[in-house]
């Protein structure tokens, strides 16, 4: 049998006591002049010390439990001694002392506590010592004499908390004065102490007090301080014992010290208190070297009401003595409130607002040790790293455009990327965001022959954005290069570095200098993208001949004009350029294609997109790395005014045409499904109030299942198998406008967003088993990709009633888990754990739980039902080795309707709040059908559920409605075929 593996908590709590044990083991040294007195445990060095009242009890606490074992009582009385205390403080604390010593000696203590959250805990205090009355005092000449002798202090301390508490330290520093008549001695003390709690249910003290300057009264001779130094241990055996903790608690405790010139004193002590109102003390200590006896003993009592603390505390000095006694009265104000991570994000937030990065960083990292899964202060914390690189001028921005082929003017349709416009409000934008911009326009912007009025246009265009360098294209050399220099003011930096002749006005090279930083950008034509005319205006490009101009730049940038086959070809060779820039090139590069050499970036073509490479520097100007992405020009984006008139005087006359959606508001009851009543699986849309079926898919031959719906977007989206590939279907709810998405994808999943702006979907490309997500515009548009993680699969996301988050799967550690982020999928945190295979996540309709399937506590394979709450970041298993397969919320967000069996599949109930689990559909004869794929739909004001019936012998599946509580259990499409919610196989 192996031996089991012992818990990691315990493995944690026998370092802790290890490090508690070295704690006795080493204690601190103080300097050559203490080592006589604290080496000497009989107190025989006697060090004539001055001052002593520092050495007096603080507290009724301290006095009734004995100095040596003695602590500290967690509130202001440990200022002065015991400053790794307050550090633990979440009130402000206020106490004050009268203690009556020998021979009516007196002390007066005042104290008060001030925490600060995540800073620490500010103290204050003050101590007054004066003696009885003198009187048997004498001078020189034996008369009476009255003398005036106080000693007083007053004080700050500081303590802190490390290690979620573990670990305390403290530190007091006060101003000490001692009057004798007309002499005064001054001098400056300090405190340190140590706590530590390994477990909750024991402490350990180190501290050491009194230690300063020596005080000299009469300027010659000096009387040292009563330094003193000791350890204790406390222990709570009732939390040990796990027992009566709400009503009863006890402390018992021991330690020892040594004072400079006294020898070492060892004692223990305990306490009980009830319902933290009442408490009871008592103690005994033993010096080194005397007998034991009751005038050791201590003892003291104390009790607690509305915030209000009295303490008293006794001790048998000795029988020539008598006893000695103090009182300690203490107010506590209300306890601070923890921050949250929210807080703690929008306090980061309002530093950054202030440009105060150290304070936002330190926020965000503590709202992140709060709540890891909160993703802004994930994007917050980048986004600061980003700007001190930016501010630093180590952060780059490489932006660049081109290949619009005369495309200035954004195409009809809401959903239509491109335009010049937006194109030049995203660069200024970009300028604003990034201090160091380079701004690259590759070419290809004109055609040959293009009309006086555009090729105005695109001087004016060229002129206002002061691009930092330009390629010349096939376009520009088809149109004529001299035409266009003479459109534009002169100045612009064309670049074309494979010329056959000197063409005035381009240059065969461009280094851009700005803040210190050296940008060399060189740019060719290939023959085989020119037309014969323009072919003989180029040579072959050498590419080694070139970049020799370029040594000793940061960056150097080839704007390439060349077929994609020879550019794949060549790229390995070109070495002595970091970044390739396509110009040519239809498809667009999302993630930089990476060669041997330099990193291929492409932004498309038409002028659908604006590319920025950011690029990163460490302190030699040496690229440490970079970020690429592809900025869609869609019509949501603001534009630039200065362009937009250009643009609008550009296309005068002219004027979009308005689409309109043919449904623009949700139908009651309505809901899509899948029927093969013609001999193929078709897309349907029926409104299960009545029997008004309507086909969607009727006109086009390929097999559609797994329809989604968006009333708001009032579109359908489905799968449609063409030639073997199951590719993403987008039509209107009445069946028009139809659109595949991505020809080239093998669709496995889709779901629109709530406001109905963004379908998403998951696809692989086609012969590839690994999917990736993206999203497109309902209404048409190109798609952008999403979450693309290599060597793993995404499926389609799940999102939040309000449309701000959505969470999906990735197996790309092994097992599918679970992200949680945006619905940009800004920092992606993973919320499930390593143990199973975790599955259709659904948010509830309030948005606070993540319901999903998983099989970590299950067997073959078989799934149970979870739940994660959001608002504690906590799992829960609501089914226990079940077999589930689907399941729907209902919309009071704690209901949840689910498919389960062995033998036959049905549909079951759970209330998530108090764990009441039943049948939805009931039924008196024996079940010969699965039960599947539950939905709700809304009806006539009321919630119902519509769901599958297979049956399995005959081959048959149906539609039924049930309410949902399972009465009116109702078939809703009746017709000779199958029918499905997701597909009739």
């Amino acid at each position: 049998m192996q031996d089991k593996p012992i818990p990691i908590r315990r493995v944690r709590a026998a370092a802790r006591c290890a490090v508690l044990c070295s704690f006795f083991v080493a204690l601190p040294g103080f300097g050559a002049q203490w080592i006589d007195w604290f080496s000497d445990l009989s107190g025989k060095n006697s060090g004539h010390t001055v001052c002593g009242f520092l050495n007096l009890p603080l507290s009724a606490q301290e006095l009734g439990r004995g100095a040596s074992s003695y602590s500290g009582a967690m509130d202001a009385t440990d200022a002065a001694v015991y400053p790794a205390n307050t550090a633990l403080a979440n009130r402000y604390s206020f106490d004050a002392t009268h203690l009556e010593w020998l021979s009516h000696m007196r002390k007066e203590y005042l104290g008060a506590l001030v925490p600060i959250l995540d800073v620490g805990t500010f103290g204050a205090f003050a101590q007054l010592f004066t003696p009885g009355p003198f009187e048997y005092a004498r001078d020189i000449d034996e008369r009476p004499s009255h003398p005036d002798y106080a000693e007083y202090c007053f004080g700050f301390s500081y303590g802190r908390a490390f290690f979620d508490t573990v670990l305390s330290a403290g530190l007091a520093v006060s101003y000490l004065e001692s009057r004798i008549d007309d002499l005064a001695g001054r001098t400056v003390t300090g405190n340190l102490h140590l706590r530590y709690e390994p477990v909750p249910a024991l402490t350990a003290h180190l501290y050491a007090a009194s230690f300063g300057n020596e005080i000299s009264y009469s300027g010659d001779k000096t009387e040292p301080l009563p330094g003193r130094i000791g350890c204790a241990m406390n222990l709570r055996p009732l939390r040990v014992l796990q027992k009566n903790i709400g009503r009863f608690d006890a402390e018992v405790s021991a330690g020892a010290t040594k004072r400079a010139d006294e020898p070492v004193v060892a004692g223990a002590s305990a306490e009980l208190s009830y319902n933290s109102i009442g408490r009871v003390r008592f103690g005994y200590e033993q010096a080194k070297g005397a007998d034991a006896s009751a005038h050791g003993f201590s003892a003291g009592a104390g009790f607690t009401i509305q915030g209000f603390d009295i303490d008293g505390g006794w001790r048998s000095f000795s029988r020539e003595f008598g006893p000695v006694w103090a009182i300690t009265i203490g107010h506590k104000r209300e306890e601070l409130k923890e921050r949250t991570a929210g807080d703690y994000y929008d306090m980061a937030l309002r530093h950054y607002g202030k440009e105060r990065y150290g304070l936002a960083t330190f926020n965000a990292q503590r709202a992140l040790r709060l709540d890891p899964n909160l993703w802004k202060a994930h994007a917050l914390v980048s986004r600061i790293a980003s700007v001190r690189l930016r501010a630093a001028r180590r952060e780059i921005a490489i932006v660049y455009t081109g290949n619009s082929q005369g495309v200035f003017v954004a195409p009809p349709g809401p959903a239509s990327p491109g335009g010049f416009a937006r194109q030049a409000a995203v660069i200024a934008r970009l300028r604003r965001e990034f201090p160091l911009t380079v701004v690259v326009e590759a070419g290809n912007m004109m055609t040959e022959k293009m009309q006086p009025q555009r090729v105005e246009f695109a001087a004016s265009y060229l002129n206002y954005i002061r691009h930092d360098a330009i390629g010349c294209g096939a376009g520009e050399l088809a149109f004529g290069m001299k035409k266009l220099l003479d459109a534009t003011d002169g100045k612009r930096p064309f670049i074309l570095s494979n010329a056959a002749t000197a063409i005035p006005g381009v240059k065969r090279s461009h280094t851009v200098e700005k803040d210190g930083h050296r940008f060399f950008v060189a740019s060719y034509s290939s023959e085989e993208v020119l037309g014969p005319k323009a072919a003989k205006m180029v040579n072959l490009f050498d590419a080694n001949d070139i970049a020799t101009a370029g040594k000793g730049c940061d960056l150097r940038i080839l704007v390439c004009h060349d077929t994609w086959e020879n550019l794949r070809r060549a790229a390995d060779g070109f070495t002595e350029f970091d970044i390739i820039v396509c110009g040519e090139c239809s498809q667009r590069f999302p993630a930089p294609i990476r060669t041997a050499g330099p990193v291929i970036l492409s932004p498309g073509e038409n002028g659908e997109y604006v590319g920025c490479l950011v690029v990163r520097f460490d302190e030699k100007r040496k690229v440490v790395s970079m970020d690429n992405r592809l900025i869609a020009l869609q019509a949501d984006m603001p534009v630039d005014s200065a362009v937009d008139a250009m643009i609008r005087k550009l296309s005068a006359g002219s004027k979009p045409p308005d689409v309109t959606d043919t449904m623009t508001a949700m139908t009651d009851g309505t809901f899509a499904f899948v029927s093969d009543r013609t001999g193929r699986d078709e897309i349907y849309l029926k409104r299960s109030s009545s029997m008004a079926e309507f086909p969607l898919t009727r006109n086009i031959s390929d097999t559609c299942d797994s329809p989604v719906l968006s009333f708001n977007a009032g579109m359908v989206a489905c799968r449609a198998l063409t030639n073997g590939l199951r590719r993403l279907l987008l039509m209107r709810l009445d069946g028009t406008d139809m659109r595949y998405v991505a020809d080239s994808l093998e669709t496995h999943g889709a779901n629109f967003t709530p406001d109905g702006a963004w379908l998403y979907y998951a696809a692989a490309r086609f012969g590839d088993t690994l999917t990736d997500l993206y999203r497109v515009r309902p209404a048409g548009g190109p798609s952008f990709s999403v979450v693309t993680w290599n060597d793993g699969s995404e499926t389609a996301p799940a999102f939040s009633p309000d449309g701000t988050m959505m969470v999906f799967g990735s197996d790309r550690d092994g097992s599918m888990q679970l992200y949680l982020t945006n619905i940009d999928a800004q920092q992606p945190v993973r919320i499930t754990d390593d143990w199973g295979n975790h599955v259709s996540p659904a948010f509830s309709p309030d948005g606070e739980m993540i319901a999903y399937l998983c099989d970590s506590t299950n067997f073959n394979g078989k799934l149970d039902l979870w739940v994660f709450d959001r608002r504690d970041g906590t799992h829960h298993r609501i089914t226990q080795h079940s077999d589930v397969k689907e399941f729907c919320w209902l919309r009071d967000s704690r209901t949840i309707i689910y498919v389960m069996g062995s033998v036959t599949d049905e549909l079951a109930r759970v209330n998530i709040v108090d764990f009441r689990f039943d049948r939805l559909v009931r039924t008196d004869t024996s079940r010969t059908w699965h039960e599947r794929n539950p939905q709700t739909v809304r009806l006539d004001g009321r919630e119902m559920i519509i769901y599958e019936r297979h049956y399995p012998q005959e081959n048959r599946r149906q539609l039924y409605r049930t309410a949902t509580d399972g009465s009116g259990n109702t078939r809703i499409v009746n017709s000779p075929g199958r029918e499905g919610l997701a597909s009739t196989r």
